[in-house]
C-alpha cells in the first residue's frame, strides 16, 4: 500500500528520528513510507547531496 496516487509516503520531522521510527511501523503494516534523512534541521547541510541520499526507505 502507498499513498492514494501510488507513491510512497514521505515522512518528515525535526531531526529525522521520529519519522524514521514511524516509517518502520507503517512499513510493517504494508504501507510504503520513506523518511527525510536529518529531518528539517538537516536541510541546510543537504545542499551538496543527491536527492536519493536524502531519503531513507523503510522496509517491513
Amino acid at each position: 500500500m502507498s499513498s492514494s496516487d501510488g507513491r510512497p509516503l514521505l515522512l518528515v520531522c525535526m531531526a529525522g528520528n521520529t519519522s524514521l521510527l514511524l516509517s518502520r511501523v507503517l512499513s510493517k503494516q504494508g504501507i510504503e513510507a520513506q523518511s527525510l534523512v536529518g529531518g528539517i534541521t538537516g536541510i541546510p547541510a543537504s545542499r551538496s547531496k543527491q536527492p536519493f541520499e536524502l531519503v531513507q526507505v523503510s522496509r517491513g
